[in-house]
């Protein structure tokens, strides 16, 4: 005689284990403070993304692309906000928490320590040459990232238009940000809208006409 496995289709998915989140709450919090001390440069984000992205593949590029472009609108901080919607899309409201301390708090003592060591004083020759080298290094990683994400990036002609325009406008004229990001920002929504399917545009559709074996065009 055989068994039949009672179980409902609702329990039996039940048993389905769930994704394993990509790293724990004390592990997201030490790789935040280990950014947090190293990300010189002043472009943050762009370590989160080499991190996150590239290293570990626990964010997809599109995803880290929609954090920083809120991340740009947002007041504050660019890198502190992609960081604490980084950290919530891994963790949760806790993961968000957990990461903004430890992520803040290297930058701002490091700060305390050079604003005594530095103001006030005569800088030696070494420590010029120690900041000229840090900047340098920053910058060069920053264009790397810079290059690794335009290449994940697909432009149609309208949006490389609206890139370079954008550019423009808050580069070479020296207009403000604000304005230049609502007025290209509803552009691109614009050019970028969701098109109508050819059956839903009220374009001719081919139906059967009966025993004539022809076809007619029924147009909505």
């Amino acid at each position: 005689m055989t068994a039949i496995d009672e179980r409902s289709p609702t329990s039996a998915a039940e048993t389905i284990p769930e994704t394993p989140p990509c790293m724990s709450l004390r592990q997201l919090a030490r790789v935040f403070l280990w950014l947090g001390t190293i990300s010189v440069g002043g472009r943050s984000a762009s370590y989160i993304q080499n991190e996150f992205v590239h290293r570990r593949s626990c964010v997809s590029i599109e995803d880290y692309l929609e954090y920083f472009t809120l991340a740009r609108i947002l007041p504050g901080s660019t890198g502190q906000s992609v960081a604490v919607l980084t950290a919530q899309r891994l963790r949760g409201s806790a993961g968000a928490l957990a990461c903004l301390v430890p992520y803040v708090l290297p930058g701002g003592l490091l700060a305390l320590f050079l604003a005594a060591l530095i103001f006030g004083v005569e800088r030696p020759a070494w420590l010029e040459g120690a900041l000229h080298g840090f900047s340098i290094g920053g910058l060069a990683f920053v264009l790397a990232t810079t290059f690794r994400t335009a290449r994940a990036v697909r432009l149609s002609r309208a949006g490389l238009l609206v890139v370079a325009a954008t550019s423009l406008a808050y580069g070479p004229l020296g207009l403000s940000l604000v304005p230049v990001l609502l007025g290209f920002g509803v552009l691109s929504l614009i050019l970028h809208r969701p098109r109508p399917t050819g059956a839903a545009s009220g374009a001719g559709v081919a139906v059967p006409a009966g025993a004539g074996g022809e076809t007619e065009k029924s147009h909505a």
